[in-house]
């Protein structure tokens, strides 16, 4: 797995990378490190306002809205049921194209 730095990304492969992710948040995987925070000053005229008050607001309400302090979101259950539903509807070899 990545740790953050310029140039590398994130593949999770099952329940022990994304658990290794998911627990280990923000660091190393900050949204906000220097190299995001230089790429985007090319972007924004605001890019420095991830370190500002109101990124942490921003932040706490993401948080809530994500359920990041509960082991699972409450609307887990419904999530599941339904992407197995629309799984159902699959028919065939499901590939990249499909």
């Amino acid at each position: 797995m990545g740790q953050g730095r310029s140039g590398e990304a994130l593949l999770l492969l099952g329940r022990d990378s994304i658990r290794v992710a998911l627990e280990g948040s923000p660091d190393p995987f900050a949204a906000d490190p220097e190299p995001k925070r230089a790429g985007c000053r090319g972007f924004t005229r605001c890019a420095d306002d991830l370190a500002e008050p109101e990124w942490e607001d921003r932040r706490r309400f993401t948080e809530a809205v994500l359920d990041t302090g509960r082991p699972a979101h409450r609307l887990a259950d419904r999530f599941a049921a339904v992407c197995a539903e629309e799984a159902g509807t699959l028919r065939g070899q499901l590939d990249w194209d499909t």
